[in-house]
């Protein structure tokens, strides 16, 4: 039998808004923004009202996971 090539893709997840990052994860805005003050890896970009959140899904559920490993 042939070996077959097996390839693997990764399209990353963007989560565009404080509304998607808070779905994807179930937690609110208030644990949102204590985990950018702890450093996640979620972008910041305006100020006061005009305020927009960005992260990669994947980077962010890592850094989640190592910040519980820690804690440990």
């Amino acid at each position: 039998m042939a070996e077959r090539e097996v390839m693997v893709v990764y399209a990353p997840m963007i989560l565009r808004s404080l509304a998607e990052i808070k779905e994807a994860f179930g937690v609110g805005e208030r644990q949102i923004k204590l985990w950018v003050q702890q450093g996640a890896p979620i972008a910041v970009e305006g100020e006061g009202r005009k305020v927009r959140y960005s992260a990669e899904a994947v980077r962010l559920q890592v850094w989640r996971e190592r910040k519980c490993l820690m804690l440990e």
